[in-house]
């Protein structure tokens, strides 16, 4: 079994993957964002990895952000799950389907957005 955590050292967890966050997600809007522009126009060609890095680092921000967000300000938090979950499931068909124009937009659309609700609801 899993090792348990006492409330205090829980608190303390989530207090250093904010932390963590707040130092990783302009990294990954700055990715992201890149990455979008890569599959609107000129793939490169590394697009593809770079995509699944990019896509790796926003399911460890999700996680992150499962994890956390007890601990976030809810009178900062503004963060709209139902659009979230949603914009999950396109990324996740338009990535399996290998669809560059709906990766681009679930990213646009849904991911940045998330990513930078995030950021303000941790500020």
């Amino acid at each position: 079994m899993g090792q348990e955590y006492n409330m205090e050292e829980i608190a303390e967890l989530q207090k250093e993957t904010i932390e963590s966050l707040k130092e990783y997600i302009p990294n990954l809007q700055r990715g992201l964002s890149q990455v979008t522009e890569e599959l609107k126009g000129e793939r490169k060609e590394d697009t593809d990895e770079y995509l699944r890095m990019n896509i790796d680092g926003l399911n460890w921000v999700i996680e992150a952000y499962n994890g956390t967000v007890s601990s976030v300000d809810p009178e900062k938090t503004k963060i709209d799950v139902s659009s979230l979950e949603e914009g999950v499931e396109k990324l996740s068909k338009s990535f399996m389907a290998k669809e560059d124009a709906g990766i681009a937009e679930s990213i646009e659309k849904y991911m940045l957005p998330f990513l930078e609700q995030f950021m303000n609801a941790m500020a």
